[in-house]
């Protein structure tokens, strides 16, 4: 019974709102999306809708951050969609078992180092020939 009049209390726009709209429209996207992919795989799509799509996508469902050091840069990619969701139903279930929500980390899903190597300025004097004289 205690569940019941719990359940009754909380806010049911906010739940649709914020967690299951969400996860409907990137359901809705993804099942829109497919269509496009699976035309260019038999061979009737266009590649330019579907570059135009994985765009999209990666805008709307990742997230990126860039760290740059003296020797080395660092790309980070988030799973920004799924953050946010995941989010929505911690601070739901928060608000059900009445505890202080604490704001989650992004989760990082790949991360690529580089190495920046200093190269020296190509001028007249130290630039190689590379024609070739027949």
């Amino acid at each position: 019974m205690e569940i019941w009049i719990l359940f009754l209390s909380i806010n049911r726009k906010t739940v649709d709102e914020q967690i299951y709209n969400p996860i409907n429209e990137l359901k809705e996207f993804a099942a829109n999306c497919s269509k496009h992919f699976e035309l260019y795989k038999k061979g009737k799509g266009n590649i330019s809708v579907c570059i135009k799509f994985l765009l999209k996508i990666n805008e709307e469902w990742f997230s990126t951050t860039e760290n740059k050091e003296e020797n080395n840069c660092s790309i980070n990619v988030y799973a920004k969609c799924f953050d946010e969701i995941y989010s929505e139903i911690e601070k739901f279930r928060c608000k059900i078992y009445k505890q202080k929500y604490v704001q989650i980390k992004p989760s990082c899903i790949i991360s690529r180092m580089k190495d920046i190597k200093h190269e020296e300025k190509c001028d007249e004097n130290n630039m190689q020939d590379t024609s070739i004289v027949k």
